[in-house]
């Protein structure tokens, strides 16, 4: 049986990336990445993490890239509020 969630641990050995990126992508909004908090932890919906991989995958950067740009448009919009 596949697994439904994949655990932080599990998704960073997936997907070839450290915990603080993996951390990153769980708690951003504008990443549309598949993480769902219970209580302290992380889990991935492990049937969207592949279609997100896809999507990440489709517009030819790396995740630990698209990791940065989410960090440049953060600041770009707070930026823009002040």
């Amino acid at each position: 049986m596949d697994k439904l969630f994949y655990t932080t641990a599990e998704a960073m050995e997936l997907l070839s990336v450290g915990k603080n990126t993996i951390m990153a992508l769980c708690r951003s909004k504008f990443m549309d990445f598949p993480a769902t908090q219970l209580q302290r932890k992380y889990l991935i919906n492990a049937k969207l993490l592949d279609r997100w991989v896809d999507k990440v995958s489709e517009a030819g950067i790396s995740i630990n890239e698209y990791n940065k740009l989410k960090v440049k448009f953060c600041k770009y919009r707070l930026d823009l509020l002040l």
